[in-house]
């Protein structure tokens, strides 16, 4: 089967509205889970600060508790991380 040239370019484009149909929808994809990485990373980051928030007021309870100077350093350099 011999095709003219007309046909030729038809299939030309069929094949390249493909390929940018198939990068189009790989970026829609891409976009998708950057979005949903940026949720998770906002959750985790909210996250973090509420247990830093906690880990503070759990310090000052305990050097509370111990009400002695040396030993709340010694505790601080314990806790750090």
């Amino acid at each position: 089967m011999i095709l003219d040239e007309k046909e030729i370019f038809k299939i030309l484009n069929e094949q390249k509205d493909n390929k940018l149909l198939r990068f189009y929808n790989a970026t829609l994809k891409i976009e998708e889970q950057n979005v949903i990485l940026e949720t998770e990373n906002n959750f985790l980051r909210t996250k973090k600060e509420q247990l830093e928030a906690e880990i503070e007021v759990l310090k000052e309870s305990v050097k509370e508790l111990f009400n002695d100077e040396e030993e709340s350093k010694r505790l601080d350099k314990l806790i750090k991380f």
